[in-house]
């Protein structure tokens, strides 16, 4: 009885050390037969003559300075191989060990590069008849692996693989090991791919990866993104790996996570956390899990981000005050205070504010017509939360606001198309010496702008709506006279500055009644094209007084400092009727577009322009027309535009018509309808609200208004800014 147990005592003994042989950890056995395949593969077969590309090994680590050695040439039009099968039992596996699957075949290359290479790796299990019962590839021979050019030597574009796959059938006896490299080029003397640091080995049992969490980034108020490292594989390879994420601390697999997939190399890894609530630390790991288990990266931890809501202004609106109120709100959360940042940059990186306020009001004015950006951060102690980066446009309109009083008179100015940095100086006065009128009265002098081709709108605060107006742009002495229009009033006036080759202190000047007057009263004034190739300019005075004459100037373009006279002084009728003046410019003019001007002398001195009229010559044989006083039905520019809130839609007839006027939006839809009927020609307007026909306000846009009158059609644009 004693011997049969130690009989069975020693079969236990033997089966526990044979257990423990196969299974106490990975045998490390390197069974590469040729010791030179891991030193620099001497072994290479040679194709296509001698003239490709260069082999070189390469000691590892790689040296600043490494001592290269030529190992041979090969042609870069077909590819350097090396294969090798090893015979596993040979290398001193058993016949029992092998069968005892599941195990792991793993292996190890680096590759590099100088000028641009192509590889690939193969590696197979294979039974006792050769036959492939396991592999793993990187890249084939017709689906290869590129590395980049790298034109410094010492810093060659280097790969190191480490690979693992698992075997799961009996009857291995060998692995088969196959590299192919050739050069990217299609000449010679260059250096092609490069393997070196050789290693196959086969394992059979089973290790947990090693992984680490890094920090979170890009946090939200509901979503950041998770961060890890892979430092070593394990045995086999990981078939998941990802985030896990919780409140409460310590996540694992079973709580929220991400999941990667496969992953068969070291290198960083990351996830997107989603779904989060906003102001709650989460704690989060990364992981991975192959066939010896699930492994865990240390814990990190973040909070998200606070809500920030009802932002003001909106995103993208235009035309805000120089100190805009810029105000939000973060439900149901007290943070420990707001940062506010205000800039012309793209996201804003000037601190603007910072306290528990939710509000702010620059007490700088910002720049004119300027772009700004803006975001709130909250913060609750070191945490904050980013928030979107909202922007707004500042006004281009510089308002006065009530001047200073002239004689019981409280006048306003207001400046269109403002840019930059700009404080103008107004005043205003009455009865300036030297001005046009007969009677004048109220003026205002415009300092420390440029005025030229700019919008100007004045509230003269007067009792009524004056038949002329006159400015000029020091230091000219000539006045530019602005005839009514249709829609001025009592308190509403405006016209655009003409271009001046100087733009110094603007002078606007008004009547002191209603029935004060210019010297010369303009009702048309109009180029025509003859039949003689040549331009007549025609004008109308509907009265003259005190006038010495007319003279007349041509530009090529639209500033009346760059024209040139072409007329002699032409004597005034001085009459109470009107007269009609016709003048043919002589010059042969080629093909372009010319402008001109018309400019009354007054007895005392005073000058005053009209214009400029623009004159298109488009061909060399015009039709002949007859030297008439034109008078035509025409849809007019919108005034003020851009506007808010109202806007005028102008026209003129030349008879009497009925007039339908239209408004669309950018949709083609149609928002707002006038018609009006009159009993003859004239300058006439429509009263545009921005609102629809059911008496909506309608949104900020461009849109479309179209006259219809008879066969006369034509639309033009107008831009609503809010």
């Amino acid at each position: 009885m004693e011997r049969r147990l130690t009989i069975v005592a020693l079969c236990v003994a033997l089966f526990i050390l044979s257990s423990m042989f196969l299974y106490a950890g990975p045998v490390n056995t390197n069974l590469l037969a040729n010791p030179g395949f891991q030193s620099g593969w001497d072994s290479w077969t040679y194709t296509n003559g001698g003239n490709g590309w260069y082999l070189w090994s390469i000691p590892t680590p790689l040296p600043s300075n490494p001592d290269y050695i030529e190992r041979g040439v090969t042609s870069s039009y077909g590819w350097c191989t090396y294969s090798q099968e090893i015979d596993l039992l040979a290398a001193g596996f058993t016949a029992e060990e092998l069968d005892a699957v599941p195990f792991t075949i793993y292996y190890h290359t680096w590759v590099s590069t100088h000028w641009g290479g192509r590889y690939y790796i193969t590696v197979e299990a294979r039974n006792a008849s050769h036959g492939v019962v396991a592999q793993s590839n990187i890249g084939t021979e017709s689906s290869y692996v590129t590395l980049p050019n790298d034109m410094d030597i010492p810093k060659r574009t280097i790969r190191d693989y480490e690979y693992r796959f698992t075997v799961n059938n009996a009857g291995v006896r060998y692995i088969y090991f196959k590299v192919g490299g050739r050069d990217t080029r299609t000449w010679a003397g260059h250096y092609g791919t490069v393997f070196d640091n050789n290693y196959v080995g086969i394992n059979n049992s089973f290790d947990v990866p090693e992984l680490r969490t890094d920090s979170a980034t890009n946090i939200s108020f509901v979503s950041a993104t998770a961060h890890g490292f892979m430092e070593v594989l394990g045995i086999d390879n990981p078939i998941q790996h990802g985030h896990c994420w919780n409140t409460t601390g310590m996540p694992t697999i079973t709580d929220s996570k991400s999941n990667l997939g496969s992953i068969a190399s070291l290198k960083s890894f990351s996830s997107s956390l989603t779904g989060l609530s906003a102001e709650t630390q989460y704690f989060v790991r990364s992981y991975a899990t192959n066939s010896a288990g699930t492994a865990y990266g240390e814990q990190v931890t973040f909070t998200t981000g606070l809500g920030v809501s009802n932002q003001s202004p909106a995103n993208g609106v235009e035309g805000r005050p120089l100190n805009p109120e810029i105000s939000w709100e973060l439900p149901g959360v007290t943070p420990d205070g707001y940062r506010l940042y205000l800039g012309t940059d793209n996201p804003p990186t000037d601190l603007v504010y910072d306290g528990l306020l939710t509000s702010f009001q620059p007490s700088t004015p910002l720049l004119y017509n300027q772009e700004y950006f803006w975001r709130v951060v909250p913060y609750i102690g070191e945490d904050s939360s980013m928030g979107d980066v909202w922007s707004f446009t500042t006004t281009d309109t510089y308002e006065s606001g009530v001047l200073p009083g002239v004689d019981g008179i409280n006048p306003e100015v207001a400046l269109h198309g403002i840019s930059g940095n700009v404080d103008p100086v107004i005043s205003a006065g009455m009865e300036l010496p030297g001005a046009p009128f007969d009677d004048d009265g109220l003026y205002f002098i415009i300092s420390g702008v440029a005025m030229s081709g700019r919008q100007v709108v004045i509230n003269p605060d007067l009792s009524f709506a004056p038949q002329n107006i006159a400015y000029r742009i020091e230091p000219s002495l000539t006045w530019q006279t602005v005839p009514t229009e249709k829609d001025w009033s009592a308190n509403y006036v405006y016209f655009t500055v003409m271009d001046a080759k100087a733009d110094g202190d603007l002078i606007v000047v008004f009547p002191n009644s209603e029935s004060s007057t210019l010297p010369v009263e303009l009702s048309s004034f109009a180029a025509i094209l003859t039949g003689d190739e040549l331009v007549m300019l025609t004008w109308t005075a509907q009265s003259e007084s005190n006038l010495s004459g007319y003279r007349l100037y041509r530009s090529d373009n639209e500033v009346f400092a760059s024209a040139q006279l072409i007329s002699q002084l032409i004597p005034a009728q001085n009459s109470s009727t009107a007269q009609h003046y016709y003048f043919t410019d002589e010059e042969d003019l080629s093909l372009g577009t010319y402008y001109y001007w018309l400019e009354s002398l007054n007895l005392d001195g005073v000058c005053s322009l009209y214009g400029p009229i623009p004159m298109l010559i488009e061909t060399d044989n015009p039709e002949v027309t007859p030297p008439e006083l034109p008078r035509m039905t025409a849809l007019l520019n919108a005034f003020p535009n851009p506007f808010n809130p109202q806007t005028f839609l102008r026209y003129q007839l030349e008879d009497a018509a009925e007039v339908q006027m239209e408004v669309f939006n950018s949709k083609g839809q149609l928002v707002r309808s006038f018609q009006a009927s009159h009993p003859q020609g004239g300058s006439f307007s429509f009263m545009w609200d921005g609102r629809d026909q059911n008496g909506r306000e309608v949104s900020s846009g461009v849109y479309f208004y179209r006259m219809s009158s008879g066969n006369y059609s034509a639309a033009r644009k107008v831009v609503l800014m809010k």
